[in-house]
């Protein structure tokens, strides 16, 4: 192949908006094209498309004309040396800055070699087959949405064909016990932290959408559809993994505006939904200490037997275990043997008695048939009286 890259005594392999010209000097034939590249990329392509086999039938950026002939000289001659390379015409672009302008007068003048060609040379001598002017756009290209459309229907006919289930079937089966190459690896804190900030906010795909109620009724119903089975895996495989968000508030987990978005979630969440008569029975005895309303003698025997009989080790396991003994022991201890100094600030009863010192605030309320936390609260100033009973510095 012979390149000749010169144009009015200048060399242009660089030069882009240009209207070539390729001559096969066996048939004295002749294509003409336009680029918007560089000229020695897009001749380097036209090359190693030449040389495509005929059967494939995208589009390869060359003459399939072109392509036909030159490969059976090619097997003839065993090289490609009768092909010629060379510029016909280069693009003023001093006074035009629109790329579209641009455009628009390469076609022009594409159409006007291709005319002239013809008409010197004969319709025979040239490859062209269109009258030249830039290809015209794809259906994608004129409305993507449409195309998107008539591509997923084909999409879901084809997979609910015979042939399309045997084909999801065959790959699944190839996949079938492969291992992930992500498994076992642990991404660093930097990597997941890019990770995070690429999909944060409006970089998310799903930013800004919403689910549909059909949507939602449909991952409620598969949701539903766990197996006992997978339910049970799952549950084992959460089984002594601490939870990230345990014994932690939002705000040392969340930043500001993840807080005030869950909140307002909750809010549209709870704004039409209504409580049942049952639900709302079951707050009222909560409310009213009983958590779950009125059991018989018998049953709440039975679970007082069944507590007596499981440690607390066998319930929580040792680490738990010791944990909870040790809470239990500082909580008797408050109860029987912290002392209360009110030397500054006695207490005072209904009856008008004084009390500078008080040791085992339990006990002391059970003897006076008080209440533990709301006698500690007048204790602490939290509380100004509690029947009759108030520190003396605290007007009643």
């Amino acid at each position: 192949m012979i390149y000749n890259y010169e144009y009015n005594g200048k060399f242009c392999s660089e030069t882009k908006y240009v209207v070539y010209l390729i001559t096969n000097t066996v048939s004295n034939k002749f294509y003409i094209g336009q680029t918007r590249r560089e000229l020695r990329k897009r001749w380097a392509d036209y090359v190693i498309n030449l040389m495509k086999p005929i059967k494939i039938k995208k589009r390869t950026g060359c003459n399939i004309h072109l392509r036909r002939s030159v490969q059976k000289q090619y097997k003839k001659q065993g090289n490609a040396n009768f092909l010629t390379f060379s510029v016909l015409e280069i693009i003023d672009q001093e006074n035009i800055f629109n790329n579209e302008q641009k455009q628009n007068l390469l076609n022009e003048r594409e159409i006007h070699w291709i005319h002239y060609y013809r008409s010197e040379y004969g319709n025979q001598n040239v490859y062209n087959i269109k009258d030249g002017g830039q290809v015209p756009k794809s259906d994608f290209s004129i409305d993507p949405e449409k195309t998107r459309l008539r591509l997923s229907i084909a999409r879901k006919k084809f997979l609910a064909s015979e042939s399309g289930k045997l084909l999801i079937y065959e790959l699944s089966k190839k996949l079938k016990g492969r291992k992930s190459p992500l498994k076992g690896k642990i991404l660093s804190k930097e990597h997941r932290e890019k990770i995070k900030l690429a999909t944060q906010g409006i970089n998310n795909p799903n930013y800004g959408k919403k689910h549909s109620e059909e949507t939602k009724r449909k991952i409620g119903e598969k949701n539903k559809q766990i197996s006992e089975k997978t339910r049970k895996e799952r549950s084992e495989a959460l089984k002594g993994k601490t939870p990230f968000n345990k014994n932690k508030k939002w705000n040392e987990i969340y930043d500001s505006k993840t807080i005030e978005r869950m909140k307002l979630a909750v809010i549209e969440s709870n704004k039409n939904r209504i409580t049942s008569e049952e639900t709302r029975n079951k707050h009222k005895l909560r409310s009213t200490g009983k958590k779950w309303g009125n059991h018989s003698e018998e049953q709440k025997q039975i679970w007082k037997e069944q507590r007596k009989n499981i440690s607390y080790e066998e319930r929580y396991g040792e680490e738990r275990a010791k944990q909870i003994k040790k809470k239990l022991q500082n909580i008797t201890k408050l109860k029987f043997t912290k002392t209360y100094d009110l030397s500054s600030n006695p207490l005072v009863s209904p009856d008008g008695v004084i009390y500078t010192k008080i040791i085992g605030l339990y006990e002391f309320a059970k003897a006076h048939k008080l209440h533990p936390r709301l006698l500690k609260e007048v204790l602490s100033n939290k509380r100004k009286t509690y029947k009759d009973w108030h520190l003396q510095a605290t007007k009643v």
